[in-house]
């Protein structure tokens, strides 16, 4: 049984829009060149006002996303582990454990190397905690994944990219994003269903 999208699901709370991965889903040499990149055209912002320069920040930080995101999408790197159905059930599971918890899940997607989250904070809760959500979800998950492979070491990267959803236009992109983000990637149909994909406008 379908429910009624949005606007419904776009309440006005503090919503994010997530993306963490892999390790190994980079080369080093890509990532000190974006962040090179990206610190260059920070530094060459000369505007006194404060608000002002927090826009074209923000901005940068969605430019430089895109690149990343490319990178990740044409050009796979590393194990793929997110690949294994048996794996993506394991963070599919992690990630909706939490759901009604700490947070709603509005969707996710679980590509080869990435994953895309979009969830927003409880009515009930008054600061969201997106650094504690993403230390459940990654620290519970790399444990179980390291587990299933036989494998030790560091399953994903330390550092997100999380942005703060400002209006229902943004919130509607960014779950459109989501749920598209593995027939843009070119990548088959499994990948648009569970367990590489929660959207909560669908059952199950």
């Amino acid at each position: 049984m379908k429910k009624s999208l949005l606007p419904h699901f776009y309440e006005g709370h503090y919503c994010f829009f997530i993306t963490f991965r892999l390790a190994d889903s980079l080369p080093q040499s890509v990532i000190v060149k974006l962040k090179e990149k990206f610190q260059f055209e920070i530094e060459k912002i000369n505007i006194p006002d404060e608000t002002q320069r927090k826009i074209i920040v923000e901005d940068l930080k969605s430019q430089f996303f895109q690149k990343y995101d490319y990178q990740l999408d044409s050009k796979p790197y590393g194990e793929c582990v997110l690949r294994n159905r048996e794996i993506a059930q394991i963070l599919y599971d992690k990630i909706l454990s939490y759901h009604n918890v700490y947070y709603d899940v509005k969707c996710f997607s679980i590509m080869p190397n990435h994953v895309h989250l979009l969830v927003s904070r409880l009515a009930n809760v008054e600061l969201p905690q997106v650094d504690k959500w993403m230390q459940l979800i990654k620290g519970g998950s790399a444990y179980l994944i390291n587990k299933t492979l036989n494998r030790s070491g560091k399953l994903w990267a330390v550092e997100s990219y999380d942005r703060y959803i400002r209006n229902e236009k943004h919130y509607r992109n960014s779950f459109y994003y989501t749920v598209n983000n593995p027939q843009m990637a070119g990548l088959g149909r499994q990948f648009t269903q569970k367990p590489f994909m929660y959207r909560c406008d669908q059952d199950g």
